[in-house]
């Protein structure tokens, strides 16, 4: 029997942040299930021993930083400035 999966189950869509789909993610692993995450962005996801049950649609932060680095430089922008929350 699958451990906190219902009988039947053949594949999960994840929920939409990363802790979410990082518990998700135990389940689908232990049980085999595939698991698909649409807007998870934590590189914990990555970093996954997973066995390839667990995929992703967007790319993981750490992968959006370089980007919008590259795109920023590209851009002519030299400084900038980030604003964030600490809680």
């Amino acid at each position: 029997e699958l451990v906190g999966v219902t009988p039947g189950v053949s594949a999960v869509i994840g929920g939409s942040g990363s802790a979410d789909v990082l518990a998700e993610a135990a389940i689908a692993i232990a049980n085999g299930i595939p698991l698909m995450a649409g807007s998870a962005t934590s590189p914990a996801i990555t970093a996954l021993a997973d066995d390839g049950w667990v995929a992703r649609t967007a790319p993981s932060d750490a992968l959006q930083g370089v980007v919008n680095a590259r795109l920023a430089f590209d851009a002519g922008f030299r400084r900038v400035f980030v604003m964030h929350v600490n809680d």
